[in-house]
């Protein structure tokens, strides 16, 4: 089994300008997406198109603040589902593509500081898709960011 160093900061090799790739659009008018779920906030931020490994993947950026009093990884604290069509779409693990760093999402994060990680989704098809973070674990519908 492989260990990850969740001290390592992953989150410096996210950079979503070196990701070649369409960028989508929302077809929502809002600015930005960003909530305060619990002790955290959040930004969706970028999303991407690639090709990787013979599929279209869309490749989300989101920005996380921990405001807690205690260190935390987004993936401790979070979970993103994407959707199409109403239907969740399965997570892609994207290696070796310049700009895309999934490991960010496993980085301890200490009170107060902020990092960009990402995750990625293999599409279905070309209709729309719809990101939703939410606590991990939760089913309260009203913690839920959407973009």
């Amino acid at each position: 089994e492989t260990q990850v160093d969740v001290s390592e900061n992953y989150s410096e090799k996210v950079d979503m300008e070196k990701v070649e790739g369409t960028e989508a659009t929302s077809e929502t008018d809002k600015d930005e997406y960003k909530g305060e779920l619990g002790n955290y906030e959040i930004a969706i931020g970028d999303v991407k198109v690639i090709e990787y490994e013979g599929d279209d993947v869309a490749v989300v950026s989101m920005e996380y603040k921990n405001k807690s009093s205690q260190t935390m990884p987004f993936m401790g604290a979070f979970e993103v589902i994407a959707y199409q069509n109403g239907n969740p779409i399965p997570e892609a693990t994207v290696v070796g593509v310049e700009g895309v760093e999934m490991l960010a999402m496993v980085e301890n994060v200490a009170p107060g500081d902020k990092i960009t990680l990402q995750k990625a989704y293999k599409l279905r098809d070309n209709s729309a898709m719809t990101v939703e973070v939410r606590p991990f674990q939760s089913q309260d519908s009203e913690e839920v960011l959407l973009k």
